[in-house]
């Protein structure tokens, strides 16, 4: 063997080294970016793990509120329905009316009064 033959030798060995050391550090990085791949993605899905049972939370929270909400309105309405009923406007002509007729008994005491006095004297 000439001194070509073993440089190209020693270069061959050497490219196939260098490949083989690729071919380790490919496989041996791919194995630790899985490793990480699946933390992250266990990390991501106990997060949304937390987010649904938070959000579930906050739904039957809205949904209390919504059923206390539909309570009121039912109470307002029945409510409503009682001041309709009451009749209020004819409130004030029978308060005037009533105002009248205590004022013409207090007009007939008055003059009940003066002849009980006039006697007396």
């Amino acid at each position: 063997m000439n001194a070509t033959e073993v440089i190209g030798l020693i270069g061959t060995i050497a490219a196939i080294a260098v490949g083989i050391g690729g071919i380790i550090t490919f496989f041996s990085t791919r194995k630790d970016r899985a490793k990480k791949d699946g933390a992250d993605t266990a990390i991501v899905n106990a997060k949304l793990d937390n987010i649904k049972s938070q959000n579930e939370t906050i739904m039957l929270g809205n949904r209390n509120i919504s059923d206390k909400i539909d309570s009121l309105n039912e109470r307002v309405s029945r409510t409503e329905q009682t001041v309709a009923d009451a009749h209020l406007s004819e409130i004030p002509p029978r308060i005037a009316a009533l105002e009248s007729s205590v004022k013409s008994a207090h007009h007939r005491i008055d003059e009940i009064q003066t002849k009980i006095d006039g006697r007396h004297l």
